[in-house]
């Protein structure tokens, strides 16, 4: 058994959706890529457990997110994963 510290985490999961939600919002109407990931995680932005994706008093998150993001995913080249692209409508379409 070794006795080692575990590295250090760069950023937290919930400040890299937040990060990336200002980049997209700074860019309305503009598709921007976000990354590969496991299939399931466009699902759980669309479903609202990314909270970024939403203000935090909201009651429908489901609801918000279907009428003020674009969710687009397609597979990877490693046929593995998928490819997120993610649009901000924005406020103005209302629901």
């Amino acid at each position: 058994m070794k006795f080692i510290d575990p590295p250090v985490r760069k950023r937290s999961s919930r400040q890299h959706w937040i990060d990336m939600v200002q980049e997209l919002k700074a860019n309305p109407g503009r598709f921007g890529y976000v990354g590969t990931y496991s299939t399931g995680v466009g699902t759980h932005i669309r479903q609202g457990i990314y909270k970024a994706f939403y203000p935090d008093d909201e009651k429908d998150p489901i609801g918000y997110i279907a009428s003020h993001w674009e969710i687009v995913t397609r597979r990877s080249k490693d046929g593995k994963h998928i490819d997120i692209y993610i649009k901000w409508i924005g406020e103005d379409l209302g629901r």
